[in-house]
């Protein structure tokens, strides 16, 4: 059942890319003027890249997290260090990265927003 839900999504979103390509396509043929060829060719790109993020699977092979110090007391500060290493080289506009946290005192101890944001491009190791 996962599987098919799975399946169902992907589909959805391919179709959807699909059937937003082929309507600014016939848009721009049946009106034929500048402005809905403009359109088409500045929709286009969008519709590829997001074509071939459909395509290519991203793979992470490797996530390392360094706590510097190993040893905290309460009151005392830590800094964090992730290190991603991708399998493909596939532009990716960003990652959002997120820690996730399952122990109690944890949860309550969590002050600020544990999300970040990091600008990848062409890079394999962030």
């Amino acid at each position: 059942m996962r599987r098919w839900k799975a399946f169902v999504e992907k589909s959805k979103h391919f179709l959807l890319i699909a059937f937003l390509m082929i309507i600014t396509f016939c848009y721009a043929m049946f009106q034929g003027g500048f402005v809905s060829w403009f359109v088409f060719f500045t929709v286009s790109p969008f519709l590829v890249y997001a074509f071939m993020f459909f395509i290519v699977r991203e793979d992470i092979l490797l996530i390392e997290r360094k706590i510097d110090p190993i040893h905290i007391e309460r009151g005392q500060s830590a800094k964090v260090h992730i290190a991603i290493e991708r399998k493909t080289r596939f532009p990716f506009a960003y990652i959002v990265m997120e820690e996730l946290v399952d122990s109690e005192g944890l949860v309550q101890a969590k002050i600020q927003n544990t999300n970040a944001i990091k600008f990848v491009g062409f890079k394999k190791k962030l």
